[in-house]
């Protein structure tokens, strides 16, 4: 099954976190790799806002390694090569 979503790599830049007082929610922007804005991402707090849009960004690779793990997407990884792809796709979230 194809990914239908945005296209593009979805990139969270650090310290970006604003307030949105209309809201009353923080609220980070992800951007697509062009450079064009892709979405805001709110949270509570300036930290709940940015750890979201962290996880959101990293969410086609996290797709990208399940697919690999269950052999939805056909490769000839070695083992080494799909954790190697599973631990970049989980540092992406959480970092």
């Amino acid at each position: 099954m194809e990914f239908k979503g945005t296209k593009g790599e979805w990139v969270f830049k650090e310290k970006e976190a604003e307030y949105d007082g209309n809201a009353n929610m923080w609220f980070c922007v992800l951007w697509k790799e062009n450079g064009s804005v892709f979405s805001r991402v709110y949270g509570s707090t300036k930290e709940e806002a940015e750890s979201n849009a962290k996880l959101i960004s990293a969410s086609k690779l996290l797709l990208e390694a399940l697919q690999i793990s269950i052999g939805k997407i056909p490769n000839k990884f070695s083992w080494l090569k799909k954790r190697r792809i599973t631990e970049k796709a989980i540092e992406k979230a959480l970092k």
